[in-house]
């Protein structure tokens, strides 16, 4: 985790905008940690897939206490859960796996990321890699 913290932040100095100091970070509020993060996650593309009873898990990793910046100075602080889902399209097909990033801040997904690209940056494990 600190190697990506490192490669964001000198991606975000690059471009010129603010990221928070380590003080910031560490007094900031992140929420509460999820216990019931699975179903967080599941409620989430519930409201947000076409076809919602049809999404498919093949893994939600548990949360792990996260900040996320991007180059508009804008800045997330809660729980990074990441989660390999496989979703329908417009057409019904299902377009295959992919690893999500979702930041919960007190039981609510305050970013959701697709794919897990964060301006450049993975948040998340390879679906093509065994998840755990």
């Amino acid at each position: 985790m600190p190697v990506i913290r490192v490669v964001l932040i000198a991606l975000l100095l690059s471009a010129c905008s603010s990221l928070p100091s380590d003080q910031e970070v560490d007094e900031a509020n992140y929420g509460s940690a999820p216990s019931e993060y699975e179903l967080i996650v599941k409620a989430y593309y519930q409201m947000t897939v076409n076809e919602p009873g049809t999404t498919k898990y093949n893994a939600i990793h548990k949360p792990v206490r996260y900040w996320l910046a991007n180059k508009m100075g804008d800045t997330y602080y809660g729980y990074l859960v990441c989660a390999t889902v496989n979703t329908k399209n417009l057409l019904g097909k299902y377009s295959g796996f992919r690893h999500d990033a979702l930041l919960i801040h007190n039981d609510h997904v305050v970013k959701y990321v697709k794919g897990g690209d964060w301006w450049g940056e993975q948040l998340c494990p390879n679906p093509s890699s065994n998840a755990q």
